[in-house]
Parts: C-alpha cells; structure tokens; sequence
C-alpha cells in the first residue's frame, strides 16, 4: 500500500527505504519523472497522495479529446483585487464575496485563473449569484466546469447553444429552455410537450420552475393539460404556475370558491365577515390542488382545506370583497373572529404574489400582535417599501434598535440595501445609544451590538468617511462596545477599498 511506503521512508528515509519495482507503475501514473532524484521522487509521491486522500476519490478519466479553452473576451481584475479575493476565499471577510463578484460583473472584469476552482467550489450551494459567478470565471472557468460533475450547476447558467432537444442530456436542455422562454416562449412549449411523456420527474419539475420565467396566458392551455399530472410534486408546481397568471381559469376557480365560501357583510357600524368551511373533502377541492391531509395554518383539516386555497389567491381579491384599502382591510380582519386563519393565510398570498402594497402593510398592522413569518414576509420587501417602514420607524428614536422593536426587526431579518438618508439615521442613532450605555450589557444591547455587523455588509462603503466621525471620544479599548464598532468600521473600510480597487483596475 503506498500510504505504508511513504511513512515508512518519511522514517527511515531514502537511502534506507525506497519505492520498489511493482511501484513504479503507481509512480508513472502519478506522472512522476523517472529521473528525479529520489528525495524529489518521495516529496512528490507524498504530495499528490495527500491531495488524493483530501478528495476522498478518484480522479476521472476523461475519453474524449479536451479541447483549449477559448481565449477570453473580458479583462482580468488587478492584482489588488486578487489579493482581496484571495482573503475572502481565505475566511476573511468571507461574507463580503458575494458583493465583489457582482461588482467585477458590473465592471465587465474575470477572475484570473489560480482561484477558478475555490470559486467553483464555493458556487455549489450559491445558486442567487450563479449567472453573475459564471461570467466572471471566463471561458476558462467554464471549460473547468465540464472537467467536474460538482460543477455542473454551471450548465444551467452559460450562454446557452442550440441543441438538438430529443437527444440531448437534461443538463444540456435546461438552459437552453430558459433561453427560449425570453426569446421564443412559443417555441420552448412546443419542445417541452413533445417529450414531456417521456421525462422523469424530477426533469420535468426542473423545466417546469423555468416557466416561472416570462409567464403569461399563453403559457395556460399546457399548463391546464397538466393539472392531472400523476406525481404530486409536478401538480403542486403546475398549481402554482397559473395562479400566478391573474386571467387564468384556475384563478377564476379559485376566486369563484371563495366567494361561496367567504362573505362579508357590511353596516355602519362593522365589516362582518362569515366564513361556511366545506363539510368534506370532495372533488372540486381536489380539481384545484387542495391536500387533503396538509397542514399550513392555525386551525382543524377544514379550516386548512380552505386555507390552502387562500394563499394562492392574489390579496387584491379582498378588495372586491371589502372595497377598501389594503391597511384598511388587515385592521378589519385583525377585528374577525378567523382572524388568526386570515392574517396567515392572506399574508402568504401577498408574499406568494410579492405584492409590495400588501406586504407593508401586513407588516405595520401586525407584525407585534401575531405569528406571521415575519423573516419570508420582510424578505419579501423591495428596497423601496423597505426603506419606506425603516425610515417610519426611525422616528421613535434610540429605543427602535432595542431588540425585537420595529426597526430591529426590519434590519435583522432584510437584505435589502439601506438607503443613504436612512443609514446616516441609523448610525446617529447607533452613536447616541454608546455614548448614553456604553459601559452596560443587556440582552437587549447583545442583539443590537449583533445587528451592527449586519449592517455593515448593507449600507453604503462610500459613506465611510461621514460614518467614522461622531462616535464618542471616550470610547477605549475593553468598554461595552469598541470591539463591535471597530469589527463594523472593519468591514465597512474593506468593502470601500474592494470597491474602489474594482473601479480603479
């Protein structure tokens, strides 16, 4: 065994102990040289065996020809940037990577070749910043990405090429779906009902979430024909597709059993809402993709036979039913005997439909009195309606950094971009809270210290400058807080100069 043979001459050492004869082979097909000296024999061996115990498998062997990478149409980044690069992969300021990947996408720049395979690896799992990864590797980090069955997540986001749809491999047509359903929708139907018998499951669950992409009605008489696929997974997905085409039938369905099952009565005094839940389980309910057994709200099985009908139906339904707004509704139903049922279910469906006007306000009429999702819901917030709530909040002064108040919870849980208004807010806030508990610890102070790293990674490295001055002068090293500002000014200085290195190259 060669592992034996290694240690045996890393003890006794060349001169003693070698490789014999019957290992040669091994060594030949390390691509050892024959006529190394023995010490760069061993030092050699012993290398490529621990990078093969590292792997954990066999490398491939390849039939066919490989063929040059293309040359490269984009300029590599400077030596400065692959230096910042080169730490980030290295576990400092790691969480800064996706930022500069999508920076050097922004400046038309790659990647230079020695950290092509860290940044393959380390795309495995990224599949948000996938397209961007894919077109700063270069045409050499995509002929890398055939070389690897690990990579081949990259399939799905390279420039896509004609293939020829029957024979080629689901890895092949994937991309080349998504690229016609933005050039030719028609065309990438008609592909995909020609073999749609013949595909697996889990093959047409993948094509299927690419019709998500440029949905319209036209996409409605295929995906109809599969309201009764066999696979459970397939129909969900199907479901989910033409209720998110607002003139579908199966929109209509779905508003039309709602109507005979919900009803609300209005006088001058109060909005009385009546639901009649279904007595059993039956067809119709099955027709329109309800579970029977599936659990997604408060409630007994008929409350969530109706609730999974709910979530699908865009929240702009309720304003034929209440003819008010949206703020104005969810307080009505806050009101509601069912109000558990509705605020839960009706706020899936504003996130399920990503309606920004709903969304808010479900977030500022209830987030403190019931057990909503607030992460998916906050989310689910673009930059504009989230920077709308946080500069709101940051109006009830130095308190809304508090722990599990408003504001703390908009930042925690978004990603979203802060705006530059609101972020010079924030950090006054921030300054007046040290200078004020600087010398104190709570539970409550240990959460926001944490949230500061945060917003680090979310807030402008261009304001660095303005966000260093105003903190207090008796701020030394070992009181409550120095450690965290100085982890947050960290953070902010290497993002400007990742930044500004990018610009500069």
């Amino acid at each position: 065994m060669m592992r034996d043979k290694i240690l045996k001459i890393a003890v006794l050492g060349t001169e003693k102990s070698f490789f014999t004869e019957e290992d040669q082979e091994t060594l030949k097909q390390w691509q050892i040289p024959e006529n190394a000296s023995p010490e760069q024999i061993f030092l050699q061996s012993a290398l490529i065996y621990s990078k093969m115990q590292q792997a954990g498998f066999l490398p491939q062997k390849l039939d066919a020809q490989i063929l040059p990478a293309t040359p490269e149409s984009r300029p590599a980044i400077g030596a400065k940037s692959m230096f910042h690069l080169g730490l980030m992969l290295g576990g400092t300021h790691h969480q800064v990577l996706p930022e500069f990947i999508e920076l050097v996408d922004v400046y038309q720049k790659r990647v230079d070749f020695q950290f092509l395979p860290n940044l393959l690896d380390w795309g495995v799992a990224k599949t948000d910043i996938q397209t961007s990864l894919s077109r700063i590797l270069g045409q050499r980090g995509k002929w890398l990405s055939r070389l690897n069955d690990q990579w081949e997540y990259l399939y799905e986001v390279l420039e896509p090429s004609q293939v020829d749809w029957e024979m080629s491999s689901f890895k092949e047509r994937k991309p080349y779906l998504r690229s016609l359903r933005i050039t030719d929708p028609p065309q990438a139907t008609e592909l995909l009902e020609k073999t749609w018998d013949q595909e697996e499951t889990n093959h047409k669950v993948g094509f299927l979430k690419i019709f998500a992409e440029n949905l319209s009605l036209a996409d409605e008489p295929f995906l109809e024909k599969l309201r009764t696929e066999r696979r459970k997974e397939v129909r969900a997905l199907v479901f989910q597709l033409l209720a998110k085409i607002p003139q579908s039938r199966y929109n209509h369905q779905l508003r039309q059993y709602l109507d005979k099952h919900i009803d609300i009565q209005s006088n001058l005094i109060k909005n009385a809402i009546d639901i009649k839940f279904p007595h059993e389980f039956d067809r119709e309910q099955k027709d329109l993709g309800v579970v029977e057994k599936s659990i997604i709200a408060k409630g007994g099985q008929k409350a969530n036979w109706l609730a999974q009908i709910i979530v699908k139906v865009h929240p702009d339904f309720w304003l034929d039913k209440f003819q008010k707004k949206p703020d104005e509704i969810v307080n009505l139903i806050q009101k509601s005997e069912w109000n558990e049922l509705l605020i839960g279910t009706i706020s899936q469906a504003a996130v399920f439909h990503g309606d920004q006007l709903w969304l808010s306000a479900f977030f500022d009429q209830t987030h403190n009195k019931h057990n909503l999702n607030l992460p998916e819901l906050i989310q689910a917030l673009e930059e504009t309606y989230l920077n709308r709530l946080v500069e709101k909040e940051i109006k009830q002064g130095v308190e809304a950094l508090y722990h599990n108040k408003t504001l703390f919870l908009l930042l925690e849980y978004s990603q979203t971009k802060l705006s530059d208004p609101n972020t010079r807010h924030i950090i006054k806030l921030y300054q007046e809270l040290v200078r004020k508990e600087n010398r104190k610890g709570s539970y409550y102070q240990w959460q926001t210290k944490n949230l500061l790293k945060k917003l680090g990674l979310r807030i402008n490295p261009d304001l660095l400058p303005e966000i260093r001055e105003g903190w207090t002068e008796n701020l030394e090293n070992g009181d409550h807080w120095f450690a965290d500002i100085t982890e947050f000014l960290r953070l902010l200085e290497f993002r400007k100069e990742v930044k500004d290195a990018l610009k500069n190259d």
